[in-house]
């Protein structure tokens, strides 16, 4: 039994539970938010419908040969085996930007409460698996990012030099609103999908965007978001046991190279971009990079998504959850959005677009934290064992006494007595 208690004690010495006391949401920072857009391109700069036909006639000039390759990487027709010679692109991040919807014409209005904001200040560019980005309230890559490992393009914008904002209360009335444009003149169905629109991302303000995971914000559609954190916190009674027995890392135990910031999330992104870099000899641009490693192109496409799905199932990272975090989960709610009525958005008639509605903000004003804390330690260890013993075998810290002084000092003064009794005897 005390065997078993050990084994116990050794597997798991944390518990998790709710904390006794709810906390506000104004104690937490608001998520983050990426906006990327379906439309990877504008038309007037670059038409890879119109590209691709003339790719497929043999009649594409090499310029545009160069750029339609940079698009293949985003937009899903394959593995690209007919560039296999292109196995570097590392123009690509800058191609994508120069080709990608700005902000000034993406975010046609932002609102947070009922104070509107300048969106093209309060949204930086971010690069992610779906191209060019946009994201809101996020750390700024100046300080996620450890300037001096990470290329330089992988730095785009900086961001809003600021702590992340939080939100009074729950309710519409502390939320962020932003209203979303989108001509119908770069509309391309052959680099994307059927669903246009956008895709959104909710995630902490200390992690890099991953669209694994995303909201569909669909073309004149409203679309709101009710937030629900999740907080876990970890006592620092828990600190002195090894991260793999409690589970988590705290900051200091896990230093990674691009991040200053240590999330499960960064974590993995770092790993899967080292993984590739090891198999592939590049990186895939939306992953952070060194300075002297060369990003992917078309031709290295079928290896770099190769090395994701191999090291999924090696699960080789040990990226373990920081024994901090905070994640959003989110309940979503969708109406037309008749945005023609509104004098707002009166805009003159031979202007074709689409405006979409999305609207974030908590759903509740307490949450329920949940906490990491010793179950067992050292003390009710020991307490335990102390208990079976006396419960079975009548031990008390005294018979411990009384077994040192059988096994070491009786047996001497046993011997002492002998040897004085002989001498004695000898003498008589």
């Amino acid at each position: 039994m005390i065997r078993a208690l050990y084994v116990k004690w050794d597997n798991t010495p944390g518990i998790v539970s709710f904390a006794t006391k709810a906390s506000d949401v104004s104690d937490i920072p608001f998520p983050a938010i990426t906006i990327c857009p379906e439309v990877k391109s504008q038309v007037s700069r670059f038409n890879f419908t119109d590209a691709y036909h003339k790719h497929k006639a043999g009649k594409l000039n090499k310029a545009s040969l160069n750029t339609f390759i940079t698009m293949w990487q985003i937009c899903d027709l394959g593995a690209g085996n007919d560039h296999a010679p292109r196995l570097y692109d590392n123009h690509c991040i800058r191609t994508l930007r120069d080709l990608a919807v700005p902000k000034s014409s993406l975010l046609k209005q932002c609102l947070w409460g009922r104070q509107t904001l300048n969106c093209s200040q309060e949204f930086h560019t971010t690069v992610t698996d779906q191209g060019i980005c946009y994201t809101f309230n996020s750390l700024s890559l100046l300080h996620l990012l450890r300037v001096g490992e990470v290329h330089p393009d992988f730095l785009i914008d900086g961001g809003v030099d600021n702590p992340p904002r939080r939100a009074s209360t729950s309710g519409k009335k502390t939320s962020l609103v932003v209203v979303l444009q989108t001509n119908q003149n770069d509309l391309d169905y052959l680099c994307g999908s059927c669903i246009q629109g956008y895709k959104v991302q909710l995630h902490a303000p200390t992690d890099y965007p991953s669209l694994s995971n995303y909201i569909q914000v669909p073309l004149d559609q409203e679309v709101s978001v009710e937030v629900i954190p999740h907080l876990a916190l970890t006592t620092n009674s828990i600190r002195h046991y090894s991260p793999d027995r409690r589970n988590c890392f705290f900051q200091e135990e896990r230093k990674l190279r691009f991040f200053s910031v240590y999330s499960q999330a960064n974590c993995e992104l770092e790993c899967l971009s080292n993984y590739t870099v090891k198999l592939c000899g590049c990186t895939r641009f939306s992953m952070p990079r060194a300075r002297l490693v060369p990003v992917c192109g078309v031709g290295a496409m079928r290896c770099y998504q190769m090395a994701e799905y191999s090291l999924l199932q090696m699960d080789g990272c040990h990226c373990m959850p920081a024994c901090s975090t905070l994640q959003y989960d989110a309940e979503i709610s969708q109406a037309d959005f008749d945005w023609h009525h509104m004098k707002q958005f009166k805009l003159d008639h031979k202007e074709r677009i689409h405006l979409s509605y999305l609207i974030v903000y908590f759903k509740e004003p307490k949450f329920i934290a949940i906490k990491r804390s010793e179950l067992y330690g050292d003390t009710e260890f020991l307490a335990n064992c102390g208990g079976l013993l006396g419960l079975f075998l009548g031990v008390s810290l005294l018979s411990f006494a009384e077994i040192l002084y059988y096994c070491t000092l009786k047996p001497f003064v046993l011997w002492w007595n002998w040897r004085r009794l002989r001498s004695i005897e000898g003498t008589d």
